[in-house]
């Protein structure tokens, strides 16, 4: 298969994401993608929305999973690992420096260089995946708890968005045929290998009601497992957790 002949490539609109559901209506294929140079409106969980300038990549793909709705979450890790893949071409031996933070960001020496969304169709038939990386400069997004860097300034190395994209389309695909063949809990292994913060001291930022406890691993929809001090378990599907010790 011709990757580059999935990817459009525009130059500017609010986001990549926005294309693909705007333009579902029209029968797009699976793995049609957008790449936008520059993004005016770009979103991530929460509700946070920023403006990222030329030079990074704003990279969003259409997927019509075979595995049934309630498994689609899973997509964020799957896509998590081909983020990996796809930065390691570039790094080689430091590889081992990506990590990734539940549920859907990725960082390097713990500063954050990407992040994942998953949107559902209005239909609910597909999974829109929209992935960030800074490859040139930094989202002006403010966050107390970490920095965020970009590939350039922190490596030197230039990478340009039309050549990483289809690296990432590619690995994207490959994964997805492993989650098909072999399971989650393969891609749970994967990604638990090189989840940040394991077996360390959490707590609940965001929630309602107050979390805290040791993140032990993921669930099977891909939920993150807290232990408290009396070795009770809680999963959680949303929200946001944080080292205690970030927290101080």
């Amino acid at each position: 298969m011709n990757i580059d002949s999935k990817i459009t490539y525009i130059d500017e609109a609010d986001s990549s994401s926005d294309l693909i559901l705007e333009n579902y209506k029209y029968s797009l294929d699976e793995f049609t993608s957008y790449v936008v140079m520059n993004q005016k409106n770009g979103r991530g969980r929460m509700g946070n929305r920023w403006n990222s300038s030329k030079g990074n990549l704003h990279f969003s793909t259409l997927i019509k999973p075979k595995n049934r709705i309630k498994f689609w979450p899973q997509l964020s890790f799957i896509s998590a690992l081909a983020v990996k893949s796809s930065l390691s071409h570039y790094l080689i031996a430091k590889d081992d420096n990506i990590k990734f933070k539940w549920p859907n960001d990725i960082f390097i020496d713990n500063k954050k260089i990407s992040g994942i969304l998953i949107e559902t169709t209005s239909d609910q038939k597909a999974v829109v995946v929209g992935i960030g990386i800074n490859l040139i400069n930094n989202p002006d997004i403010k966050n107390k708890y970490w920095k965020s860097i970009n590939f350039l300034d922190y490596f030197g190395i230039k990478i340009i968005p039309e050549e990483i994209s289809q690296l990432l389309l590619n690995e994207i695909m490959n994964f997805i045929k492993i989650w098909y063949v072999k399971g989650f809990p393969y891609i749970k292994n994967l990604w638990i290998k090189d989840a940040l913060f394991l077996n360390e001291e959490m707590c609940s930022v965001d929630l309602k009601q107050n979390i805290k406890g040791t993140f032990i691993g993921l669930g099977e929809l891909g939920q993150i497992i807290i232990q408290d001090k009396n070795n009770e378990t809680t999963q959680l599907s949303t929200g946001t957790l944080l080292p205690t010790k970030l927290m101080k």
